[in-house]
């Protein structure tokens, strides 16, 4: 009985105070997460420099190892090439992923000092790839390297030519490990030659 008389007790004080203080409202809001088109690429090497030795003037390239750019082009005498020269991260969050592409600036006629674009090669390193070793991703490109120390390439050329891509979004940014090449040594004498490639990172949007 002591309990019936301190619950409704309880009770009636609820009631007055609120009546007091005025009747409770109440309002609600709406939460919603709104996820921006985020891609990231980040350049870990800026300058790479070879020096090539006899070993190189005595290697060519032959014609099967190469696609892309003006493939009709000769390799020409001579083959320098590098491994682990380039690194950079790459993330995307879209979800059908990113592709990386990589093109170059070709100056008009034969300039001094100008390293010639269509004598750059690039490859990814698939050992010091992990997403493209592990298949993580849907990471794919058909110019790397394979484990019986066959290289595919790819020759660089003014337009953007796609060289690596993801197919959903990457759970971190991404390491990826080039190997560079340099072709045609002998129609270089003693000198610097100086060239830019450029990485473009964009995301699958279709």
């Amino acid at each position: 009985m002591k309990k019936l008389v301190c619950l409704c007790w309880v009770v009636a004080i609820v009631f007055i105070t609120g009546r007091a203080l005025g009747d409770i409202q109440q309002g609600d809001v709406d939460v919603q997460l709104e996820i921006p088109e985020i891609i990231q690429l980040e350049l870990l090497t800026t300058n790479i420099r070879i020096i090539p030795g006899p070993e190189d003037y005595a290697r060519n390239l032959e014609k099967d190892e190469y696609g892309g750019g003006n493939e009709w082009v000769s390799p020409g005498k001579g083959f320098a090439d590098r491994s682990d020269a380039i690194e950079l991260n790459m993330f995307t969050n879209a979800q059908k992923g990113g592709l990386l592409y990589v093109h170059g600036i070709q100056s008009p006629g034969r300039l001094e000092g100008v390293l010639i674009l269509e004598d750059t090669y690039l490859a990814v390193e698939t050992a010091r790839t992990y997403i493209l070793q592990n298949n993580l991703e849907g990471a794919t490109t058909k110019f790397r390297t394979y484990p019986n120390k066959k290289t595919y390439w790819l020759r660089l050329y003014t337009e953007a030519q796609e060289i690596f891509k993801v197919t959903m979004s990457t759970k971190n940014a991404r390491l990826i490990v080039f190997k560079l090449g340099i072709g045609n040594l002998s129609r270089y004498t003693h000198g610097n030659y100086r060239n830019t490639i450029t990485f473009s990172l964009m995301p699958i949007v279709i």
